[in-house]
C-alpha cells in the first residue's frame, strides 16, 4: 500500500475526535501514521488494506476508551499475532476516558495515559512519541497488579489470553465454522460449564484473526433479555448497520430499527443480507445469541415464537452463521418451541462436558504463569482436588482464585489465604456473607435483601427448573441501594455485574419528535452459582416464595403494559387486581418499588373510573328508562283524556238529541216523498 504508516492507530469510531489531535501531534513531529480515515480509499478491500498497513507499520497504538470498537478487535488480533512472532514489536495501549486498566490483556504491555486533560499534555504525548521512536524501551514490562482471574464473570475478548482449559471445544467449533462451513452450531452445557466464555473468549477472537485469502469475519453478540428485538438491534446489528453514527444518532436509529424488526416492517433476513453485502463475498457474520435460555425465562411468550421463527429464517442469508449458547436444562423447552430449531439442535451442537484433570489444571496454572504469579507449593493440587469433578464447579474455582489473588503476598498466592476464604465450596458464600454482615451492622441488612431478591428469577414448581439470575435496571432498585450494588460489584468481589446498555425509551431527541433509545444502567448477579451456594439468599427466597412469585408476575404485567403503549386494557383486572389490592392492604416481606405501586394504583384508578363510568351509564340508563316510562304514562294519560273528551262530546250530543223537540210535519213518512225540513223524516 502506498504511504503506509509508520505507526498504526487503532481506535473505535466513537473516539475518533479524541484520536485526531494525537494524530496531528505525531505528524507535526515527523511520525508517519496509518489513520484509516485518511489512508483507506473508497472501494478498497478493508481487511486486506488493514493487514498490509499493519505489516508495514513499526508499531501499533491501541486507543482504549469506554469500549473497544467492533473492527478494532480484528486490528488488535493482527497486532498481537505479529508481536507474538516479534517480541520487539510495540503494541502500545493508549488510555482514553472510560478505559479500565484492570480488565484487559492489553495491559500486559505498558501504556500511555491520555485520560482527562492529557490529550493536550505534551509530556504524556511525548511518552507515546518516545515509545514509537525507541521500540523495546520499557515495553512488555509485566504489570504486577493485572488480575488474570474473572471470579464469577465471563471471559470475553479482552481476557481471551487468560482463558484456558477449553481449547478442544474451541478448536471443534472453529473447525465446524471454517472447514465444514456450518451455518448453525449450538453450544450446550450445564450452568457454570463456561459456554459464554468458550464462544466470547475462545471462538470469537480466533475467527477475528482470520486473514485474506481466507474469509474474514464480523461478530455480533447479544443476550435476548426481556426485549429481544431491542437487544438484537442495540447490541448486535445497530453498530454494524450504522458504524459511523454518533451516539445520539445511533440511539435514534436503534429505536427505529428495533421497532421495524418487531413489527415485521423490516425483515431480519433482509437486514442481515444488507450488512453482509457491504463487506463483499469473502466475508461472514457470526451472530451469537448468548444465554438463549433467556427467551424462556425473561422474554414474553407472545414475542418468543415470532423471534425464534425469524431467527431461524435468517439462516437462508448467505454468509450468516448462527451460534446460540444454551443451558442444558432448557434444552427441552428449546426443541418444543420451534420444529426447525429442534431439527437444527439435533443436527449441530457442541456439548460442553466436565473438564479433565489436565484441562482444569491449565485453567488454574496458565493464567498465573502469564501474569507472573506464583503458587505456594501444593496449592494448585489442593485447588484441583477440592474442585473435584462436579458440574458447575468452574465458577466456584474462579471465585476462589480471585479471592487468592486479592489476598496475595507480593506476587504469591498462598495456602494461608485459601484456608481463610473457606476453600472452593465456601468462598462465594463467605464473601457474600461477609459483605452482608458489614451492611447489617450499618442497619442496611433489609436493603441488601431487597436488592438480591429482585435479581433472581424464581422458577415455578411446575417448571421443574432452577432459579436463575435476572437483569434489572438500577432505577428499579431502592434509591439508597447504590452503595450496596457498587460494593458487591466492586473489583474485590464481583458478585454483581453492572453494565450500561441501550433500552427503548419514550424520550425524544431535543428539537425532534423522533423516538430514540437511551442509556440505562443495569445490574445482575454475576453467576447462578451465587444463588445456589449462598444459604442466606436461598433462605430469603424460600421463606417468602409466594410473594416473590407474585411480584415476578406483577413485573411481567408491567412490561406488557409498557410494551403496548400503556393501553388501559393491559392494566390489572379481575382476580389479578383483587390479589394486588390485597397485597397492598396486607403486610409484605418487602415494600414494593414506586413503579410497582404506581402500576397497581393506576389499575385501581382505572377500575374505579370504569365502575364510576358504569354507574353513571346505569344511572343514565335508569333515567332514560324512567323518562320513557313517564312519557308512556303521559301519552296514556293524554290518550285517556282525549278518549274521555271524545266520550263527553258524544254523550253531550246524545243528550242534546234526546232533549230536542222537533216540529212534527203531521204527514206520514213516505218511502218516496219525505219532508226535507223534518228531522225525523
Amino acid at each position: 500500500m502506498p504511504n503506509a504508516g509508520h505507526l498504526f492507530l487503532s481506535y473505535s469510531s466513537r473516539d475518533r475526535d479524541k484520536v485526531r489531535p494525537v494524530h496531528r501531534y505525531l505528524s507535526e513531529r515527523g511520525v508517519t501514521t496509518f489513520f484509516d480515515q485518511q489512508n483507506l480509499r473508497a472501494g478498497q478491500n478493508w481487511p486486506q488494506a488493514l493487514e498490509q498497513a499493519l505489516r508495514d507499520s513499526s508499531a501499533v497504538a491501541v486507543f482504549v476508551g469506554a469500549q473497544i470498537g467492533n473492527w478494532q478487535w480484528s486490528e488488535i488480533g493482527f497486532a498481537l499475532d505479529r508481536q507474538a512472532n516479534d517480541k520487539q514489536f510495540p503494541v502500545i495501549p493508549v488510555l482514553l476516558d472510560g478505559a479500565d486498566t484492570s480488565r484487559s490483556f492489553l495491559f500486559l504491555n505498558t501504556w500511555v495515559d491520555l485520560r482527562g486533560e492529557c490529550l493536550d499534555d505534551t509530556e504524556a504525548l511525548n511518552r507515546l512519541l518516545d515509545a514509537v521512536s525507541r521500540p523495546g524501551a520499557s515495553l512488555n514490562e509485566q504489570l504486577i497488579d493485572l488480575n488474570p482471574y474473572r471470579g464469577l464473570e465471563i471471559f470475553d475478548e479482552a481476557h481471551s489470553p487468560f482463558f484456558f482449559g477449553r481449547e478442544k471445544f474451541i478448536d471443534d467449533l472453529f473447525d465446524r465454522l471454517t472447514q465444514q462451513r456450518k451455518k448453525f452450531v449450538a453450544v450446550i452445557g450445564a450452568s457454570g460449564s463456561g459456554k459464554s466464555s468458550v464462544v466470547r473468549a475462545g471462538l470469537v477472537p480466533k475467527l477475528r484473526r482470520r486473514r485474506p485469502p481466507h474469509e474474514t469475519w464480523d461478530v455480533a453478540v447479544f443476550t435476548p433479555g426481556e426485549w429481544p428485538w431491542f437487544r438484537l438491534a442495540a447490541d448486535a446489528l445497530g453498530p454494524l448497520r450504522f458504524p459511523d453514527k454518533s451516539d445520539t444518532e445511533l440511539d435514534t436509529e436503534i429505536y427505529k430499527l428495533a421497532s421495524a424488526l418487531h413489527s415485521g416492517e423490516l425483515s431480519l433476513a433482509f437486514l442481515l443480507d444488507r450488512i453482509l453485502q457491504r463487506q463483499g463475498k469473502l466475508h461472514r457474520l457470526l451472530l451469537v445469541v448468548d444465554q438463549f435460555e433467556e427467551l424462556f425465562t425473561l422474554t414474553p411468550a407472545q414475542d418468543r415464537g415470532v423471534f425464534i421463527n425469524r431467527l431461524v429464517d435468517s439462516l437462508a442469508v448467505e454468509g450468516l452463521v448462527l451460534v446460540p449458547t444454551l443451558r442444558a436444562d432448557f434444552y427441552g423447552q428449546a426443541i418444543e418451541a420451534n420444529r426447525r430449531l429442534s431439527d437444527l439442535l439435533g443436527q449441530e451442537q457442541v456439548t460442553l462436558g466436565r473438564l479433565t484433570a489436565e484441562e482444569l489444571s491449565r485453567a488454574v496454572v496458565e493464567p498465573a504463569r502469564l501474569a507472573r504469579l506464583e503458587f505456594d507449593p501444593g496449592l494448585p493440587e489442593l485447588l484441583l482436588r477440592d474442585a473435584g469433578n462436579e458440574p458447575g464447579s468452574l465458577p466456584l474455582l474462579q471465585h476462589a482464585l480471585l479471592e487468592l489473588y486479592l489476598q496475595r503476598q507480593g506476587n504469591r498466592l498462598t495456602s494461608t489465604a485459601y484456608q481463610s476464604i473457606g476453600g472452593i465450596r465456601k468462598a462465594i458464600a463467605n464473601s457474600a456473607e461477609r459483605e452482608f454482615n458489614r451492611f447489617e451492622a450499618q442497619g442496611k441488612g433489609a436493603l441488601v435483601r431487597r436488592v438480591f431478591t429482585q435479581l433472581v428469577r424464581l422458577a415455578r414448581a411446575d417448571e421443574g427448573l432452577e432459579d436463575t439470575r435476572r437483569r434489572v435496571a438500577m432505577t428499579a432498585l431502592p434509591p439508597d441501594a447504590r452503595p450496596i450494588v457498587d460494593e458487591f460489584a466492586s473489583y474485590q468481589f464481583r458478585l454483581l455485574v453492572k453494565a450500561s446498555e441501550r433500552v427503548a425509551a419514550s424520550a425524544r431527541n431535543e428539537g425532534s419528535e423522533q423516538p430514540r433509545a437511551s442509556e440505562q444502567e443495569t445490574v445482575e448477579v454475576a453467576h447462578e452459582a451465587l444463588i445456589r451456594e449462598w444459604d442466606r439468599l436461598k433462605s430469603w427466597l424460600n421463606e417468602d416464595r409466594g410473594f416473590y412469585l407474585w411480584r415476578q408476575r406483577l413485573d411481567q404485567a408491567i412490561r406488557d403494559y409498557e410494551e403496548h403503549g400503556k393501553q388501559v386494557d393491559y392494566l390489572l383486572q379481575g382476580p389479578a387486581l383483587k390479589e394486588a389490592e390485597g397485597k397492598l392492604a396486607a403486610s409484605m416481606p418487602e415494600p414494593l418499588a414506586p413503579y410497582q405501586r404506581s402500576f397497581i394504583q393506576a389499575s385501581l384508578d382505572e377500575r374505579d373510573r370504569t365502575e364510576r363510568a358504569a354507574q353513571a351509564a346505569e344511572a343514565q340508563r335508569r333515567r332514560e328508562k324512567e323518562d320513557l316510562q313517564q312519557r308512556e304514562r303521559d301519552a296514556l294519560a293524554l290518550a285517556a283524556e282525549q278518549e274521555r273528551a271524545m266520550h263527553g262530546r258524544r254523550r253531550s250530543a246524545r243528550v242534546k238529541w234526546s232533549q230536542h223537540k222537533p216540529w212534527r210535519c203531521g204527514r206520514k213518512r213516505s218511502r218516496v216523498n219525505k219532508n226535507p225540513s223534518c228531522l225525523r223524516c
